[in-house]
């Protein structure tokens, strides 16, 4: 059994809290602005500063407003001068940490929703259990660092699931409100919302209502109770905290949904095992999922599933379904989709199955000293991919994808632009001044700013000299194939090599 005192376990809670914390602050100045960031940024200024938002309602405002706040609030205190006379690369670098840092009261807060909701279904010490599974996912950790919609996202509707769940076990005023703010802020984050939420309520509901019936209770009894406080709290709540957060601008959020629809019916050119695929693929999500996700996560999670299943005893057993529920239903309505651009899109399912991955470690930990050392060896395997990822955690893939992971998949699951930083550093240590870079077109931007060394575009033809090379971008340039005659140095665990080729002998 593990006995801790109350002390004890507030400190084993801070500690695994401060170590998720530590794992995103100190990526901010080891990976470069990834692709969508910027344009994140400048939308979200534009709520700050003009009061509207109209330059690009594809994706709603809430996370894009936490993106650009801090450095709003910094343009305030400065009067718009906080950067003049401030060199570029430190400007950037002190820009992209106030973006990022935007996000990380969201992430704080989905850990403490993690802890919560497991130390409800299961009791303090599994709840620690499933908090260190989750601050040890790379996937998790890498879009908690950037000022993206992803982490906000998955926080809110986190946050909206368990106001439902509580909602349907008490509908009275408090908890109404409750649930229509966190709807309204969930979808004011991600449109995704629109679809995921709906599904993963779906499971949750059916499951209630098959059990119920099976027990010879009525499914749900909706009653007058249930009605008036749905109508005249949620929806209402619902209603004014989505206007809240468009700044009582209705007309950009319906022009935001036209748009998503619009791109979900034309969709994009995903790269699954290539070639780039038009109209995405329905496996997607559960390759993808698989390949960026550790092993002893896996491995817990499969276990769980057959304890749940196997539980036909306790009564707590459906509210343990719950997150599983969710997290299945997520998967499956993201199964339709059209829009295939990476694990981010069911990132929300990471935090719902550490709940019930954490409990099988704490099981495991409390039979005997075989299993507890199995329990021992899942978290340290976990925890050691995690260091192994650091800090290049957007690339992370588990072992099972081999030593060439891009060509499962590309964008913002391997090659996002993020890997400047770690160039730079690798070019210093080579000495190397200057470089032709064969790589995404964003990353020349960041390139310019961030690498000291000069470099150079890609050459049409063979020259000499030293290559920064993305994988990605060797992946679908047939251009630069002689390159692989070179013997290639790995900058790291990053997206990027380096080669150098010698001057021909006269």
């Amino acid at each position: 059994m593990i006995a801790l005192r109350e002390s004890g376990r507030h400190i084993l809670l801070l500690v695994i809290l401060l170590f998720g914390v530590v794992g995103v602050v100190s990526t901010y100045t080891r990976m470069s602005m990834t692709d969508d960031e910027g344009f994140h940024t400048d939308f979200g200024m534009e709520w700050w500063k003009e009061g509207t938002y109209t330059k690009q309602p594809l994706h709603p405002p809430l996370a894009r407003v936490a993106d650009a706040s801090l450095l709003y609030v910094t343009d305030v205190l400065y009067h718009g001068k906080g950067w003049d006379g401030v060199d570029k690369r430190d400007a950037y670098i002190d820009k992209l940490i106030l973006a990022r840092l935007g996000v990380l009261p969201f992430y704080i807060l989905s850990c403490f929703m993690v802890f919560r909701w497991a130390r409800e279904l299961y009791g303090e010490i599994p709840a620690l259990f499933s908090l260190a599974l989750y601050v040890s996912l790379s996937t998790v950790t890498a879009h908690a660092s950037l000022a993206t919609t992803d982490m906000v996202y998955v926080t809110m509707l986190l946050w909206a699931l368990r106001c439902s769940i509580r909602w349907l076990t008490q509908p009275d005023r408090k908890r109404s409100i409750l649930l229509g703010v966190s709807v309204g802020l969930m979808v004011g984050s991600k449109f995704s919302a629109l679809v995921h939420y709906p599904a993963a309520m779906l499971m949750i509901v059916g499951a209630n209502a098959v059990h119920n019936i099976r027990q010879s209770k009525p499914a749900f009894s909706f009653n007058r109770f249930y009605i008036l406080n749905g109508l005249r709290y949620c929806f209402l709540y619902f209603g004014f905290t989505l206007l809240l957060v468009y700044r009582f601008q209705p007309e950009a959020l319906f022009q935001g949904i036209h748009d998503i629809n619009k791109l979900n019916n034309i969709s994009f050119g995903v790269w699954f095992y290539g070639p780039f695929k038009e109209g995405g693929a329905w496996d997607f999500f559960p390759v993808v999922f698989f390949y960026k996700t550790p092993l002893p996560f896996l491995l817990a999670l499969i276990i769980s599933h057959y304890q749940l299943c196997r539980d036909k005893i306790s009564k707590n057993r459906l509210p343990r379904l719950y997150p599983l529920l969710a997290a299945c239903g997520i998967m499956l309505i993201s199964m339709t989709s059209h829009i295939n651009l990476g694990v981010r899109h069911v990132l929300a399912m990471y935090p719902l199955l550490a709940i019930p991955s954490g409990y099988v470690l704490y099981s495991l930990w409390q039979q005997n000293v075989h299993t507890r050392i199995i329990s021992a060896l899942l978290l340290v395997w976990q925890c050691a991919s995690f260091a192994n990822a650091y800090p290049e955690h957007i690339a992370y893939f588990n072992v099972l994808a081999g030593d060439a992971p891009e060509h499962i998949t590309l964008d913002s699951d391997f090659d996002w632009g993020q890997d400047m930083f770690l160039l730079d550093e690798a070019l210093i240590e080579n000495g190397v001044d200057e470089a032709y870079m064969c790589a995404r077109h964003d990353t020349f931007r960041n390139a310019a700013i961030v690498v000291h060394a000069k470099i150079l575009p890609c050459p049409q033809e063979q020259a000499a000299g030293w290559y920064a090379v993305g994988r990605a971008y060797m992946l679908l340039n047939n251009n630069i194939a002689w390159l692989k005659s070179y013997e290639a140095l790995q900058i790291g665990n990053s997206t990027m090599n380096l080669y150098h080729v010698p001057a021909k002998e006269k």
